[in-house]
């Protein structure tokens, strides 16, 4: 192990060094920037008891590994825009009276529009932090439990806070780090034999980290 770091590190300083000593500079007003990224949505989820013939309990929302891709206008060197596009599948599971159910799964789409501020402290490091409004909404839905016909969750409107870091390898090439919090409520419907409602707060934390790039 200690040769591997006598080995490994002299190059990441050296890298590191001879990033630093590029000609690179910070983000300005009209660039693009365009990321793709892996994002992890966790559900910080709460769900409240189940109503009309389904059996009482509560639901627990499952996490995602995705992709994600997202597009930065900057009106301003310190100001921008950001969209966020992309999908992520969530299962239900029972808690509670239906602990050990597999209940169903849904695809949502948390299309969110971002404020951000970016603080240029370095040409290299640029954090921002940024809030916005996000509209969620649902399509294939699928129910498991028997009896069952179908289901339905309501789009959600709600907010979204962020805070994440670009790091320059080029004048136009960077990796990004990413967290996002989105407040997502909605209303599962289930038809069938035993119909009944149910409301479930997803409210996800994203975490992504990706590669961009500046047009």
């Amino acid at each position: 192990m200690q040769s591997f770091l006598k080995r490994i590190l002299p190059a990441f300083l050296a890298g590191l060094f001879l990033l630093s000593a590029q000609n690179i500079s910070g983000f300005e007003e009209g660039d693009k920037l365009l990321r793709i990224r892996g994002m992890w949505a966790f559900p910080n989820d709460n769900s409240g008891a189940t109503t009309g013939a389904l059996t009482p309990g509560t639901i627990e929302v499952g996490s995602d590994l995705t992709p994600e891709i997202d597009g930065t206008y900057m009106l301003t060197k310190e100001i921008g825009l950001e969209l966020v596009a992309t999908a992520t599948r969530h299962n239900f599971s029972g808690k509670g009276a239906l602990a050990g159910t597999e209940v169903g799964h849904t695809w949502m789409i948390p299309a969110t529009l971002l404020a951000q501020w970016h603080f240029h402290f370095s040409d290299h490091m640029i954090p921002y932090i940024g809030v916005g409004v996000n509209f969620a909404f649902f399509f294939d839905e699928t129910n498991y439990l028997a009896g069952q016909t179908g289901m339905s969750l309501k789009s959600s409107w709600g907010l979204a806070g962020q805070i994440g870091m670009d790091y320059m390898l080029s004048d136009n090439d960077f990796i990004n780090f990413d967290v996002k919090y989105i407040d997502i409520d909605t209303t599962a419907t289930l038809s069938g034999a035993t119909a009944g409602t149910m409301k479930i707060d997803i409210n996800p934390w994203l975490f992504s980290v990706g590669l961009g790039h500046r047009f």
